[in-house]
Parts: C-alpha cells; sequence; structure tokens
C-alpha cells in the first residue's frame, strides 16, 4: 500500500514538473487570452517549473505579454512580495502589450499589476498605473475586455481603499453586470458595497447589502464570505451601539475563519472584538483578544496598519492599566510602523494618494476641457472661414447670375425689337404699295409668317433659360396679339376685298343679309384660298375654332350654302 502511494505520488509530482500550459489554436486573440489565464498556476517553491510551464507563451508574439506577467506572478507569489526585478517584468508586459497595439492585452496586463501592487500596499507605485488604466477604460469597449468583472471589482476595492466610496461604488456596480448570480463574485460585491454604505454612514442601506451578501453565501455555502459579512454587520451594530448584537456576530466570525485558516480576517474580527470590549470596559477580555490579533499583525509585512491599529487600542488599556515600560515599548513600536507606513498605507499616504488621484483627474478634466475648448475655437474658425468664402462664392454666383440675367434680358429684348421692326417694315410695305388688294394678300401671307415666328419664338423660350422673362413682361404675346386682324385692318381689308371681287360682296348683301362680321371675315378669307390653320392664325382663334364656325355657317345658311359657295367656285 506504502509502495502504491508513493508511485502515484511520483506520477502526479513528475506531471506537474513537466506539465506545460496549452496555447489554443484557433479562435480569437482575446478568447485565447481567457483561456490561457485560467490556466495559470503557481509554483510556490519551484520557479524552475513555474517556467518550464509557461514557455509555449515566449514562442508566439501575441502571448509573450503573457509570459512575463506569469512570470512576475510566479516570482511574486515565490517571495510573498513585489520587489523590483518583479516590476521590471510586469513593465516588460505591458510594454509588449502596447507594441501589439492590442487594446484588451493592455488593459489585463495593466489591471495584473495592479492587482500585485495592491495586495501588498505598494500604492505609490500603483497609482500612476491605476490613472492609465482609468483613462484606458474610458477608451475600450467593454466588450473587449478580457476579465470585466475581476477587472472593475478590483478597481471598486482600491478606490473604497483611497476612501473614493463613489467611485468604488461605480465599478462594484459594473462588476455585478458581468458577475454569474448566486455565487461566490456576487456576495462579494454586494458585501464591499454595503461597506461603501457603512463608510458613508448609510447604516440601513449598508445592512440591506451585508443581508443580501450573506443569503447568497449561506445557499452556496462560501464560509468565508459569510464570516465576512457577519463581521461587517457587526461594524454597523457597534456605530449603533447595539454591542451585544456586535459580539455575537464577530465571535461566529472568528469561529468561521480559523476553521478556514483565515488569519487576516480573524485579525480583523479580533481588532473589532477589542474595541468594543474596550467601549463596555472589559478590560481582561479586550486585552485577551487584543494580544490575539496582535500575534496575526506581526507575521506579515502588509499588516503592518492593522499592527499600528492594535497598538493604539493597547495604549487605550494602559491608561486604565497603567506600565510605564509597555508604553514606551508601543510608542517606539508605534514610530516605527508610521514611519514605514508613509510609503505603503498609511492614513497619510492614502489621504495623499487619494489627493493625487482626485487631482490627476481634476487635470485630465481641465485637459479634456481645453481640448473642446480648442475644438470649439478650431470649429468657429472653419465655420468663420467657410462663411467668408461661401459669402464670396455667393456673390460670385449672383455676379454671373446677373451677368447671366442681362445676357439673356439683351437677346430678349433684341429678338422681341427684330420682330418689332419686321412688322414694321411690313407694314410700311403695305403703306408704300398704294394699299392696293394683291399687297393686302401678301401682307396677310406675311402676318402669318411672322404669327408663326412669334408662336415658335414663345414655344421655344417656354423650355429656355428666359422663360420668366416672357412670363414677367409678356412683350412677344403682345407681339403676337399685334399681328392678329384688328377692327381697323378688317375694316381695310373688307373694302378693298369689296373692290377686287364687287359682283361676289353684292351677291353677299342681296341673297344674305344675315350674315356678320364674323361671318364674312372667314368666307373672305377662305374665298382668297387661305386654309383653315391660316385662317386661324389671322385671326387669332383656335383650329377648332374656325371648322366650328363654318360648321355653324352651313347650318345657318341651309341649302343656301352650296348655292353661295358655287358662286365662289365660279
Amino acid at each position: 500500500m506504502k509502495l502504491s502511494y508513493y508511485l502515484v505520488f511520483c506520477y502526479f509530482s513528475f506531471f506537474l514538473v513537466n506539465a506545460q500550459i496549452i496555447v489554443p489554436k484557433n479562435g480569437r486573440l482575446n478568447d485565447h487570452c481567457k483561456a490561457l489565464i485560467k490556466q495559470e498556476k503557481f509554483f510556490p517553491s519551484d520557479t524552475a517549473s513555474l517556467k518550464k510551464f509557461i514557455t509555449p507563451l515566449s514562442k508566439n508574439r501575441n502571448f509573450i505579454p503573457l509570459y512575463y506577467a506569469f512570470l512576475a506572478n510566479g516570482y511574486v507569489a515565490f517571495q510573498d512580495n513585489v520587489k523590483s526585478k518583479d516590476k521590471v517584468l510586469y513593465e516588460k508586459s505591458i510594454k509588449l502589450a502596447s507594441q501589439l497595439n492590442d487594446n484588451s492585452l493592455i488593459v489585463w496586463t495593466k489591471y495584473n499589476y495592479i492587482t500585485h501592487l495592491y495586495k501588498y500596499r505598494k500604492y505609490q507605485i500603483m497609482q500612476p498605473i491605476l490613472l492609465d488604466l482609468l483613462e484606458d477604460l474610458k477608451n475600450i469597449d467593454k466588450k473587449q475586455i478580457i476579465l470585466p468583472e475581476e477587472t472593475f471589482k478590483t478597481i471598486g476595492w482600491i478606490m473604497q481603499t483611497f476612501l473614493d466610496y463613489d467611485e468604488s461604488d461605480y465599478y462594484l456596480n459594473l462588476a455585478l453586470k458581468y458577475c454569474e448570480s448566486n455565487s461566490s463574485n456576487q456576495a462579494s460585491l454586494l458585501d464591499n458595497l454595503g461597506i461603501n454604505y457603512y463608510k458613508k454612514e448609510n447604516f440601513t442601506k449598508a445592512l440591506q447589502y451585508f443581508d443580501r451578501a450573506k443569503d447568497i453565501a449561506i445557499k452556496i455555502n462560501d464560509s468565508l464570505r459569510l464570516a465576512k459579512t457577519l463581521g461587517n454587520k457587526a461594524l454597523v451594530f457597534e456605530k449603533q451601539k447595539k454591542y451585544e448584537l456586535a459580539i455575537q456576530l464577530l465571535n461566529e466570525d472568528i469561529r468561521i475563519s480559523k476553521i478556514l485558516k483565515e488569519d487576516k480576517n480573524t485579525m480583523f474580527a479580533l481588532t473589532a472584538l477589542g474595541r468594543i470590549y474596550l467601549q463596555l470596559k472589559k478590560f481582561d477580555a479586550a486585552t485577551l483578544v487584543l494580544k490575539q490579533a496582535y500575534d496575526i499583525a506581526i507575521l506579515k509585512p502588509y499588516f503592518k496598519r492593522s499592527e499600528l491599529e492594535i497598538i493604539l487600542l493597547k495604549l487605550e488599556l494602559l491608561k486604565l492599566q497603567p506600565n510605564d515600560v509597555n508604553e514606551l515599548n508601543l510608542r517606539r513600536r508605534i514610530a516605527v510602523i508610521e514611519d514605514s507606513l508613509k510609503s505603503t498605507d498609511g492614513d497619510e499616504q492614502i489621504q495623499f494618494l487619494k489627493w493625487q488621484i482626485q487631482k490627476a483627474k481634476f487635470q485630465k478634466k481641465l485637459s479634456d476641457a481645453e481640448i473642446e475648448y480648442n475644438k470649439l475655437k478650431t470649429r468657429k474658425r472653419v465655420l468663420g472661414i467657410i462663411i467668408v468664402f461661401s459669402s464670396i462664392m455667393l456673390l460670385y454666383i449672383y455676379y454671373l447670375q446677373r451677368k447671366k440675367h442681362f445676357k439673356l434680358n439683351e437677346a430678349y429684348e433684341n429678338r422681341v425689337l427684330e420682330l418689332e421692326e419686321q412688322k414694321t417694315q411690313i407694314e410700311n410695305k403695305l403703306k408704300a404699295s398704294s394699299e392696293s388688294f394683291k399687297n393686302q394678300v401678301e401682307y396677310l401671307k406675311d402676318k402669318n409668317i411672322q404669327i408663326n415666328k412669334l408662336k415658335n419664338e414663345i414655344e421655344k423660350i417656354k423650355y429656355s433659360s428666359s422663360f420668366y422673362l416672357e412670363a414677367k413682361r409678356g412683350k412677344l404675346n403682345a407681339l403676337l396679339e399685334s399681328h392678329l386682324m384688328t377692327e381697323e385692318n378688317w375694316m381695310s381689308f373688307k373694302r378693298q376685298f369689296e373692290n377686287e371681287y364687287p359682283e361676289f360682296s353684292s351677291y353677299l348683301k342681296t341673297n344674305f343679309p344675315s350674315l356678320t362680321n364674323s361671318n364674312l371675315r372667314i368666307i373672305y378669307l377662305q374665298k382668297l384660298g387661305f386654309s383653315n390653320l391660316e385662317i386661324s392664325e389671322i385671326l387669332g382663334i383656335t383650329l377648332d375654332a374656325v371648322k366650328k364656325a363654318k360648321q355653324r355657317l352651313k347650318k345657318k345658311l341651309s341649302d343656301k350654302h352650296e348655292i353661295l359657295f358655287s358662286f365662289k367656285k365660279n
């Protein structure tokens, strides 16, 4: 049996020593990084095995930032501290991620470094990287973040440590959006939101969050989170001076934490219990629990802040039970711790870092405001240039339009003048020829030609850029109307016609006394051989009107119509 156990042990030892991280081959880089981070292992006493395990990452350019980050994490776990050698590795991982120009990897490498700096209270080193990360998170799509829940949760914790509770609330609530329901992480986030409300002295809200976290912890059997929620509720009851309830919860917190061997949580609960005993003047009980808390505080260098709190409580006890030697030793230790905390997590350091972060945020807002102001100035300048340029262009276009309008107007007026001169020539020609009937007929024919020209001109101008000139002035239409047979022209034409055709005219007067001037116009023009179209143009009526006039005339004359037109033909 012993041999079997030995062989199994050897097998697994060999497997662990020779195991290597598995690099995915297909899929998105973001998914690959998540898969690799989940495979991360720690070798607390064997850095050679760590290097062997992560070797495959060094062979792929995309995963080299992870290689150096995992290597730094392994060294930190081995040393239980972040040293200068580790800082170089972390910074290299961030630099390589930046060279790849992969925003998701840049955010993760910074988050990874900050997580370890925060754990070991390296706040001064952490502060500039944290500010960079906060800026990166504003400019990245949340879907690209490799571990959004863990990233936002850690930043929420950090902001809580730096006493910026509203900012902490913001990031913790962001983490909740990515959190699985009824999980340890959900319980942790709710618990920390409760702490924020406790710090802001909203005790009702704080207890609501602590109870929600406690219910989830019980449901999923998370004993550590249950212990923490009990301890946090005790802090609220302490503020409310419900000391018996607080003592009961803290004792349960201590009991669970000791079973789980969670020294840090045990130390916090013992310190809180000692503080309550001191307020209740239970000095022996206070001395006992504070001693237990102090024994844990001196185990880790990053528990100095808790050690200082315990020592201050011990000094309160010494006021009631004086011991000069003990007091002197404690005050010397306080001086040493306070000096040490100046560069880690002392009150002054935290306040200073909080101020620095707020200052950096304010400066960023000022910088953003200045950039926005400069953009606005540039936009105004560009807008001014556009307005000036547009004004010049509009003036130029106006000038061109005016010039074009002038040319169109000139062409229109010249054409009207030309057609008016042709009309005048026709009329002068008629006057010069003694108004003979032959000339009257020629005059009518010339008028017909002019009427056709004017109609064509009017039709063409409808579809040209000069259409508005005719619409506004109507000179061509007026000229067209002047070419039509007026009453004066008709009387002159009638007189000449009757002189030329006396028998026909006499026959009409004798046999058709009811004929009107309108009837006679059509009869006379038809007698001279003018077509229906020519008659319509001379008289300024439509072709259909001429045809209808002839039909009415035929109906009016009845059987005499044939006699009339037979005479006309003869």
